[in-house]
């Protein structure tokens, strides 16, 4: 199992991050690995930009809460275009999945794996090697998974 660890109480991270009713996903990355492209296409399909780039996070009680830092421009960078306007959650939401794009899964059906962040655990799916990962990100955001607990093993000799 893989993860990052961030154990403070609130922090800037180099990420991106959008809603889907209320479910925060940050997509982490390193400069020009699609952190606002992957944003981009979520928003197309009914998400809201959190916040594009940096990604303040908190942790209140138990749960960990994304929101944009103070000076950040309102809007995403699109490449070649500039920052350009964006439907914007009004309000911080709390963080549900986590994005990598620099991470890579060689798997078709990975295993789950977990990142920590401000001490607390989440899904991360690592998608750098992953075409297009937008539709399937946003269906996951949406409605969830089928059975987090589902075995594996049984769903592939389907496949």
């Amino acid at each position: 199992m893989d993860f990052f660890m961030l154990c403070e109480d609130n922090t800037i991270i180099h990420a991106t991050t959008v809603s889907v009713d209320g479910k925060g996903l940050i997509i982490l990355g390193g400069s020009g690995s699609g952190k606002s492209s992957l944003a981009i296409g979520l928003l197309a399909l009914g998400a809201e930009l959190v916040a594009d780039d940096q990604t303040e996070l908190k942790k209140i009680k138990s749960k960990v809460f994304a929101s944009p830092p103070k000076n950040l421009p309102i809007g995403i960078e699109s490449y070649g275009l500039g920052i350009v306007k964006a439907p914007v959650c009004s309000v911080s939401v709390q963080v549900s999945f986590v994005a990598d794009l620099s991470g890579r899964s060689e798997k078709r059906l990975p295993e789950a794996e977990q990142i920590i962040l401000l001490g607390s655990k989440f899904p991360i799916f690592k998608l750098g090697n992953h075409k297009d990962p937008v539709s399937s990100l946003f269906l996951l955001m949406k409605y969830g998974y089928v059975d987090q607990n589902m075995n594996i093993t049984k769903i592939r000799k389907f496949l």
